[in-house]
């Protein structure tokens, strides 16, 4: 099976028109809260893609993340002073998990290798996906016990988790070779068959994404030729988010306050290629989607994937007092005197300077992506692309000629340039599927490890 950035990224490439590569549907959960910026992964060109930022209209687009390679799949923390996202070299190799304060830029590694983070209610772990099964960690960079199983069972699929503001975890799930559907289970995980089916149907169902309040599911129902945003209650009917054959829609948010999702579409730009963010009101059939970041003078709007939409906690309002009775005090004390008033002072100003905090020497070394974006080692995996159906075989040419290929459980295959000379190479993949051929070309540079010092 394909990872979930590996399929964003082949959907991405082919509506840009098969140059590059693209990134998966994101999975988390919105939590309660007035509506911040939205984070959302951007490519850049040449297989690099970073996090940026911008306002809650699309406005003020900024860079986030530095970087070289894939910035995938971020999602806010509940209290909307981090981002957890996932980065690789390349869509072939594994992702690591980190974490990045927006304010401080002050970017952690987790030591944790996955896809699709999501957060806990309460921001103290992280529930990934990864090898085909969903996994729970603390979202601690120090501490170092080891994640737990929460999908024991080896005869499914399963990824895509999103947790919910009331803890229960929304997921993706495939049965043997059948379809994907969104399913839900407790934050002990599927154990004794607590995990129920939410989505049924011939269609893919993946990205699932809790409302706020923790009473509904979003998520992408991918078709053959299209692909749509369904909103649906676990037990309830699904709803179509203003449907659009023509079109592929993708990567579904809530906005913290509930009143809006925001996703990537390729809707007016379908025919030049491209995927913009999209936003609108899910209760709202009448009003047209709205392509966030359009003006008169750039009718573009942002150029994006993977979006997540920043919770910012609402200020309280002190409770006013309660008008005095008249009759409770029928002789009211005179006014005071009026006095000088006092010199003004002035005010005192506290600084507190931002420290970055230095990972714990606990934390084992992570391989840091260097401005070379080629394959350092000469036998790596890939993944296959499959267009949702079960891989029967699969051929891989280097210059012309064939390598061993090896299949893996979730639709890998192990290359091996070990035979080859240094250089770059044309690497043409033909996958055989219950659904027909596909095939596909990536170039690959290989290089030596970088020595460390």
């Amino acid at each position: 099976m394909l990872s979930k950035t590996s399929r964003t990224l082949l959907a991405a490439a082919l509506v840009a028109g098969g140059a590059g590569a693209a990134l998966t549907p994101a999975a988390h959960a919105a939590y309660p809260g007035a509506n911040g910026q939205i984070v959302f992964s951007k490519e850049l060109g040449d297989g690099l893609y970073r996090l940026h930022l911008a306002k809650a209209d699309g406005t003020d687009v900024r860079e986030l993340t530095e970087t070289f390679g894939i910035d995938a799949h971020p999602a806010w923390s509940p209290d909307g002073t981090r981002i957890v996202y996932q980065h690789g070299g390349s869509a072939s190799e594994p992702f690591e998990l980190r974490i990045i304060e927006p304010a401080t830029k002050v970017d952690v590694p987790l030591g944790t290798l996955g896809d699709n983070p999501t957060w806990s209610p309460d921001g103290t772990k992280l529930a990934y996906e990864w090898d085909g099964d969903i996994w729970v960690r603390s979202a601690d960079a120090t501490n170092m016990d080891a994640p737990t199983l929460l999908t024991p069972g080896d005869h499914t699929t399963d990824s895509d988790p999103a947790w919910s503001s009331t803890d229960r975890i929304a997921f993706v799930r495939r049965e043997g070779g059948g379809d994907r559907d969104v399913w839900t289970m407790p934050t002990t995980g599927d154990v004794d068959g607590a995990a129920t089916r939410v989505s049924t149907g011939d269609e893919q169902d993946l990205s699932p994404d809790w409302s706020p309040d923790g009473s509904k599911i979003a998520y992408v129902r991918d078709g053959i030729h299209d692909s749509e945003i369904v909103v649906q209650a676990p037990g309830g009917d699904a709803t179509e988010l203003h449907p659009d054959p023509t079109v592929l829609d993708d990567d579904p948010a809530w906005s913290p306050d509930g009143t809006r999702i925001v996703w990537r579409s390729t809707r007016a730009w379908a025919d030049m290629g491209g995927n913009r963010l999209w936003t609108a009101d899910p209760a709202d059939e009448l009003t047209p989607p709205l392509a966030l970041g359009t003006t008169d003078a750039d009718p573009s709007g942002i150029d994006g994937l993977q979006p997540d939409w920043q919770p910012i906690a609402k200020t309280p309002q002190e409770p006013q007092p309660k008008p005095e009775d008249p009759k409770d005090d029928p002789k009211p004390e005179p006014p005071p005197a009026p006095q000088q008033p006092a010199a003004p002072q002035q005010p005192e100003i506290q600084q507190r300077p931002v420290q970055a905090t230095a990972p714990s020497k606990t934390t084992p070394r992570t391989a840091v992506t260097t401005a070379k974006r080629c394959v350092s080692r000469r036998r790596f995996r890939i993944t296959l692309p499959s267009k949702g159906r079960k891989v029967t075989g699969a051929t891989v040419t280097v210059a012309g000629k064939k390598i061993p290929v090896t299949i893996g459980k979730r639709g890998t295959a192990t290359v091996d340039l070990r035979t080859q000379p240094k250089g770059t190479f044309t690497v043409e993949i033909t996958v055989t599927t219950t659904g027909g051929t596909i095939t596909q070309t990536r170039r690959y540079k290989t290089c030596a490890p970088k020595k460390r010092a």
